[in-house]
């Protein structure tokens, strides 16, 4: 019985003595894919420039008047419409803030309108979302699994030093909350950073300024402004909060 011709994946006959299975160009196109090939080629054309800046010019010069006589921005101008511009502009949105929420986006410009840095703005709208998400968790009756390395049983005695205010503070914020990590820093576990805007909220109520209390915790003053923030919301729903202000401001 006579054997099947050979045909390449894209449907065209291959002569009897082919042996890679394809056909010169799909053959040719898989080459092209190849990143050592396309590596070798690149490396020889740069080499062949640079001992030949003739053919170099030429080429540029070629690429020039290609450019100039095809008139090629007027047919990219042509192609652009209103609907382009604007399918553009989502899809770079989508990009650069694909790290925000959708419904905070707005609320994000607005920080940057206001001065505030893209750093800043964007640790003021995570914080946001997670106090959000935190709502939302014991609204259906969720509790946020603790990280119990931050956590321990408190000892039975708090003992007041003679360190500055920032430090005292700090301590009995730490004593009430039973906390062992340090709540200054990047960690953004809930018991963490309960306890940053408590102190915040202390040393407010002692008179001190968000700049004040930005120098001592290391954070910019905007940063302060939204703990304060914060800490005047879960004051005025979040008893536990407010027991552990009250209880820290008494030691």
């Amino acid at each position: 019985m006579a054997s099947q011709p050979k045909t390449c994946m894209c449907g065209t006959a291959l002569g009897p003595r082919n042996t890679s299975g394809r056909c010169q160009r799909c053959a040719l196109r898989q080459m092209n894919k190849d990143p050592g090939i396309r590596k070798r080629r690149s490396e020889a054309r740069r080499r062949y420039f640079a001992e030949n800046p003739d053919a170099r010019a030429a080429l540029v010069e070629q690429g020039r008047r290609q450019f100039l006589d095809n008139r090629l921005w007027e047919a990219g101008s042509k192609a652009r419409t209103k609907e382009s511009f604007e399918r553009g502009a989502r899809t770079r949105t989508e990009r650069m803030l694909a790290w925000c929420p959708p419904e905070l986006r707005g609320e994000y410009r607005r920080l940057l309108s206001n001065k505030y840095s893209a750093e800043e703005a964007k640790a003021l709208i995570l914080d946001q979302h997670e106090a959000d998400m935190r709502r939302f968790r014991a609204s259906i009756g969720y509790s946020d699994p603790i990280d119990e390395a931050v956590l321990e049983p408190p000892p039975e005695q708090f003992t007041p030093t003679d360190a500055p205010l920032f430090e005292r503070t700090t301590a009995a914020v730490k004593y009430v909350a039973g906390l062992t990590a340090p709540i200054w820093g990047d960690r953004r576990e809930k018991p963490l950073v309960r306890a940053r805007f408590a102190v915040m909220q202390l040393l407010r109520d002692s008179g001190w300024s968000n700049t004040q209390i930005a120098e001592e915790a290391g954070l910019d003053r905007t940063t302060v402004g939204y703990g304060l923030r914060q800490a005047a919301a879960m004051i005025e729903g979040d008893p536990d909060f407010v027991a552990m202000v009250e209880k820290a401001g008494e030691l």
